[in-house]
């Protein structure tokens, strides 16, 4: 497959303080920690990405799946290859990260680390949310109490690296495994945790009311098969 880059965006390789002390117990110990330069995906993979991908990959269709890589809610608005329409460009949800990262590796990418993500999340001055130090509601797919369709991608402001919705929209599917406690092993550069059943969450969801899920430094988790109306995901690729 030939890589089509025009999506990606470089975040810069540097250093910054990982987890935050005003939060839950799985963001401590803060840490320091090193990243290597990478490439994200600028905003979630929408329905009609993913549609690309189960199209070449029937075995990946919401009746084919193996029972082993998804729940029963995966692709829940879809039937078969298809789905509703109008939503094009709107975030592709209910995904399993088995699902996440077989487009992943479809795509010759791959998911980001926890580090990647809340790194890249916090822009070029780590803000506390994508946007800045404050919370301005205007600026985030929050508090969404409708029916859930996912949201468009691209409808609000990007972070300082170009990147968008990296705060509220959907949970986003990482590539590490889950403890609560992870932080207190994890190596001080690209540090990627592979304890652990459970698989790690990022970035929060725009059902939330509360802005204070929505920070960079957020972690969440379920199992690898789990699919849930809010949970997404995009992709990264090494920078060399």
């Amino acid at each position: 497959m030939i890589i089509d880059t025009t999506e990606l965006v470089l975040i810069p390789g540097g250093g910054f303080t990982m987890g935050s002390e005003e939060g839950n117990s799985n963001e401590l110990p803060v840490r320091e920690i090193g990243v290597s330069s990478f490439y994200l995906d600028r905003h979630v993979v929408t329905n009609s990405q993913f549609r690309s991908f189960i199209i070449a990959n029937p075995a990946w269709e919401k009746d084919e799946i193996n029972q082993d890589m998804a729940d029963g809610d995966y692709l829940n608005l879809w039937n078969g290859s298809s789905y509703p329409s109008g939503l094009d460009d709107y975030s592709v949800i209910n995904i399993s990260w088995y699902a996440a990262r077989g487009y992943a590796e479809w795509a010759g990418r791959r998911l980001p680390t926890e580090a990647e993500w809340e790194y890249a999340a916090g822009g070029r001055d780590q803000f506390k949310w994508s946007l800045g130090n404050t919370f301005d509601e205007r600026l985030y797919s929050f508090a969404v109490l409708t029916d859930p369709i996912g949201f468009p991608v691209m409808s609000l402001p990007p972070n300082t690296y170009g990147l968008y919705e990296m705060s509220g929209g959907v949970w986003e599917w990482v590539e590490d495994s889950y403890e609560v406690d992870a932080y207190l092993r994890i190596a001080s550069r690209n540090p990627l945790h592979r304890a652990g059943v459970r698989k790690s969450l990022r970035g929060g969801a725009n059902t939330f009311e509360n802005p204070n899920y929505l920070r960079c430094a957020v972690r969440g988790s379920n199992d690898p098969t789990a699919c849930h109306e809010d949970y997404g995901f995009r992709c990264a690729m090494d920078a060399d």
